[in-house]
């Protein structure tokens, strides 16, 4: 590993501690730095002192950013206020102003789409600006903390904002609305990285660990090992094969495909500011900060540390390979009715985890018995499940079936009950009540990944919008008379809950997947929508 120094005490005088700093993305040649004295810096590579300063904030330069062309530089303030600058004339653009508190982070729109950026604030906003109009455009609120990165997804077509409370929520720019929330702890996030190639993104966090996430089933992929240190940075190649992550004493890279550990990489720097990959070149280059300094780091791709690289890879879990979709792919991990696998289970789990020897056929009969009982004790709990609430429904005690699936939380049984019940069998004996809980049990069948379960699903919705639609709409229509009417009262509340599960569904993002799907279930799903739609409109008039 190589690195150059660059001392801000030297060509900006007053200054004592350098703040932030971020490398040029397209040459990888120039950096972008600020101080404590207001100053935002522009350094070449190779040359200790700087090219231009710009000044015109009026309080400490707090993040910074280039334009993906480097033609601008972003920089965000302790007192909220955002400034573009236009290097060629070295004069400020505009100056954005609306956060409450200190500007944390910037996200400028990816290559070719530069009208829009992104802010977070120690405020919990997160803001949209339109450049074009120099204007807060959208303020997306829920984080419970500070906002510590956003980050835009590759397509331009979502915004991921992660903060203190350790919670990622990822943001629809054309719906501008909240699609999804991840969350598996609540350690502060402290970087982001959307994956170049793939529906994923990784997060890293205070408690050492990187997290992968799928932005196709909206779920947790998994976690790598702690590191020695809080992670700092992390950053996919051009391919989206290798994630590499960064504390202030260490550089790792990953291997997606095969879930392993594939280098660990020699460094002394300290305070990491910045990271990122210079494919061309075949290396690795980022920034650390050291009080009144900051160093450029190169690290050859091809140079790691075999001997850690073996030793840690004892303590890494697998992280699966995601398949590489374009945006109008982005649909559900999809499990196909048809397959000869059973629902729900995975066969290589009963499996023999070894290799076994070709020539000893008694113990490759012994070795598969093995597992034998545990997927016999699974069959045997999902009948056993399944009996006793069919039982239940059997005797005509819908609330009873209903608590105990509830209670059960087991899917499969769950679809294999709703569909001997409901869609194979004439359904009595169902109220309101009933609706409302029957239709949140198939919203989730709806959002599993099995072919059969959403179309139980959705066929279980569709009977109960088609039995009580009239019911609910002409209920919460109906003009209100005088005096206190406590039974139309309490109907107006079953039928509330009821429409309130129905649009849950209408909003869950399966539903809008399973309705792109070119087959049967693609055809339902659309005909629920449409019904839906319909229906919530009738209520509201």
């Amino acid at each position: 590993m190589i690195h150059f120094e660059f001392d801000i005490a030297l060509s900006a005088p007053g200054s004592s501690i350098a703040t932030c700093a971020t490398i040029g993305p397209r040459s990888f040649q120039v950096v972008a730095a600020g101080d404590d004295a207001k100053n935002i810096r522009l350094w070449k590579i190779t040359r200790k002192e700087s090219l231009l300063n710009l000044q015109g904030h009026s309080s400490d330069i707090t993040t910074v950013a280039f334009s993906p062309n480097e033609e601008e530089v972003y920089s965000g303030s302790f007192g909220g206020t955002v400034i573009i600058w236009d290097l060629k004339s070295q004069r400020p653009i505009s100056s954005l102003k609306g956060h409450m508190s200190s500007c944390t982070t910037i996200a400028p729109f990816p290559a070719g789409q530069q009208n829009y950026l992104a802010t977070g604030s120690t405020d919990c906003n997160v803001k949209i600006w339109d450049l074009r109009k120099k204007a807060c455009v959208q303020t997306f609120k829920g984080h419970r903390g500070p906002v510590n990165v956003v980050e835009f997804s590759p397509d331009g077509n979502f915004l991921a904002s992660g903060g203190v409370d350790g919670n990622i929520k990822l943001w629809d720019l054309n719906t501008s609305r909240k699609i999804f929330e991840f969350s598996i702890s609540n350690s502060p996030i402290t970087c982001m990285s959307f994956n170049p190639q793939h529906l994923t993104i990784a997060s890293g966090h205070q408690d050492r660990v990187v997290q992968y996430w799928d932005m196709e089933n909206f779920g947790h992929i998994s976690s790598t090992a702690p590191d020695s240190l809080p992670i700092q940075r992390i950053c996919f190649d051009d391919d989206g094969t290798v994630l590499f992550s960064a504390t202030n004493d260490s550089l790792k890279s990953w291997d997606i495909e095969h879930g392993d550990l594939s280098g660990v990489y020699e460094t002394t720097w300290r305070g990491v500011e910045d990271l990122k990959v210079n494919s061309k070149d075949g290396m690795i280059v980022g920034l650390s900060i050291n009080g009144t300094s900051f160093a450029y780091w190169t690290q050859d791709l091809n140079a790691n540390t075999a001997a850690a690289r073996i030793e840690e890879q004892k303590v890494v879990p697998n992280i699966p390979k995601a398949k590489k979709k374009s945006k109008s792919d982005m649909m559900t991990s999809f499990v196909a009715a048809n397959s000869e696998e059973p629902v729900g289970l995975d066969v290589n789990d009963f499996m023999p985890r070894n290799a076994l020897p070709v020539e000893n056929t008694e113990e490759i009969i012994n070795e598969i018995y093995k597992n034998h009982s545990s997927i016999l004790s699974v069959i045997k709990r999902r009948t056993e499940n399944a009996s006793l609430v069919v039982s239940y429904w059997a005797r005509g005690d819908v609330n009873a079936t209903i608590s105990a699936l509830n209670m059960m939380n087991d899917i499969s049984v769950t679809a294999d009950v709703l569909k001997y019940s409901l869609v194979d069998s004439k359904a009595e004996g169902l109220n309101l009540e009933h609706c409302a809980l029957i239709v949140n049990l198939a919203k989730g069948l709806i959002d599993s990944k099995y072919e059969s379960y959403i179309r139980t699903g959705i066929n279980v919705a569709s009977l109960m919008l088609k039995q009580f639609r009239d019911i609910v709409t002409s209920t919460l229509v109906a003009p209100v008379m005088g005096g206190v009417d406590l039974s139309r009262e309490e109907r107006m509340r079953k039928c509330e809950n009821c429409l309130i599960a129905f649009t849950s569904i209408y909003d869950s993002p399966s539903l809008a997947k399973n309705a792109n799907r070119e087959n049967q279930v693609g055809a339902l799903a659309k005909e629920l929508q449409k019904s839906l739609e319909t229906f919530i409109w009738e209520t509201k008039r």
